[in-house]
């Protein structure tokens, strides 16, 4: 062995002699924190000592704190002389190091940092060091392939690890059956990272060339997203699953990266050709892969059209004075024309008028949340009519020649339902 392992070796042993005094509490279950080894016996993954809590905390990185076992001793589930005491790194993606030389990888000022990793799905792997024991692996390898110590979805650890000079520690009775007679296991409260989850909105600012892509992170999965975006093309696709964008069967697709909470979020669809419909699905990515919206949503790239202004066309005698209240009378059809285009050859436009605060919710295809709307699309300046039915007071129905505030408001959609700003008119 040469000076620097020994060095090492020694560093290791000394910390177990002083405790450290600031811990994080434990995660591990106040009933189910035993592990058995065949040869050292009862292993306690939730030990205190002088009223302060040693026991193991699982992080989506790794594992951190000490198991005690009476018979030999403390066991240290990671290095602690990082700058700060977290080799780790909990709260990014690197865990530790486990590496077999002396040299300082990733410039912590530590060589060879070692300790338990988790993948974040549960699977663990590297190595715990015990004063009196030695090292103990906790992704062994038999039979020709690795098996690692897993903790399953009930935040159970399953399996086994492995310690040279103490052989097989068992994690749980129901590997060996034995539930019955010794009901036995170990178990954290953490749950493992899952696939985040997205939702897909209505594309909005859409040209000729771009649009604006809307999707919500409604779940992180357990870890904030490090991507997200959107998949686009012009053939409509099934959910494409757990694959990168580039394995979508979108054509595009752009992408922010960073690290993203739940909550909405847009990004620019651009290189579109005018005319063609195109389908949209947002997506989120962490550690444990990507989800796609369910729904996906459609539109056609289209300048929106363009409205100058819009005017009520006064007929005499559509109103009257009903107990000091300007009312419209029953049977009155009442005109409004507008000053508008569209700058994409062949497209149509209708007009749809609305009091304050319903044009948001005047929808093409409907007459809901509308006063009036054109009947069919016409390629310059609708015009849109409506008819009263009844005696109204004019402040919900379309103003009358002697209201005292006429006000009301519109927007003209193309074909494509694609609708301009809203204009007001008195």
């Amino acid at each position: 062995m040469n000076k620097t392992k020994k060095v090492i070796i020694f560093l290791i042993i000394l910390s177990f002699l002083v405790l450290p005094v600031i811990l994080m509490a434990d995660n591990i279950d106040s009933t189910y924190k035993y592990s058995w080894g065949e040869n050292i016996g009862w292993m306690n993954w939730k030990p205190s000592y002088g009223g302060t809590d040693y026991g193991v905390t699982v992080y989506n990185e790794c594992l951190t704190g000490y198991i005690w076992a009476e018979n030999v001793g403390w066991i240290k589930l990671g290095d602690t002389s990082c700058a700060g005491g977290d080799c780790c790194q909990t709260g990014t993606t690197k865990g530790y190091e486990n590496d077999s030389n002396s040299a300082d990888n990733d410039g912590d000022g530590v060589a060879d940092d070692w300790g338990v990793n988790n993948d974040g799905a549960g699977n663990l792997s590297g190595y715990a060091w015990g004063e009196n024991i030695g090292w103990i692996n906790f992704k062994p390898n038999y039979d020709g392939s690795d098996h690692p110590v897993v903790i399953n979805s009930s935040g159970e650890f399953t399996n086994y690890a492995w310690g040279e000079n103490i052989g097989w520690i068992n994690m749980n009775c129901s590997n060996t059956n034995y539930c019955v007679t010794v009901n036995f296991k170990v178990k954290t409260s953490w749950s493992a990272i899952s696939i985040p989850t997205v939702t897909t909105q209505a594309v909005s600012a859409i040209t000729a060339t771009t649009a604006t892509g809307n999707g919500n992170i409604t779940s992180t999965g357990g870890e904030n997203c490090d991507k997200r975006g959107f998949v686009y093309g012009t053939t409509s696709k099934t959910d494409p699953g757990n694959v990168a964008p580039a394995s979508s069967g979108y054509t595009s697709s752009v992408e922010a990266t960073g690290s993203f909470g739940t909550g909405a979020f847009t990004n620019t669809l651009t290189g579109l050709t005018a005319g063609a419909t195109y389908y949209v699905r947002a997506y989120a990515h962490n550690s444990a892969g990507y989800d796609y919206g369910d729904s996906e949503v459609s539109f056609i790239a289209s300048n929106p059209p363009t409205i100058t202004s819009v005017s009520i066309k006064i007929e005499s005698g559509i109103c009257k004075i009903e107990d000091s209240t300007t009312v419209c009378k029953s049977g009155q059809t009442i005109t409004f024309e507008s000053v508008a285009s569209d700058p994409d050859a062949g497209d149509t436009i209708k007009l749809y008028v609305c009091k304050a605060g319903d044009c948001a919710n005047c929808l093409p295809g409907t007459t809901t949340n509308c006063w009036a709307v054109t009947g069919t699309g016409v390629a310059t300046n609708p015009s849109a009519t409506y008819n009263s039915s009844t005696s109204a007071a004019c402040a919900g129905t379309p103003p009358c020649e002697y209201c005292s505030s006429c006000v009301y408001y519109a927007k003209v959609c193309d074909n494509h339902n694609i609708c301009s700003t809203i204009v007001g008119g008195s």
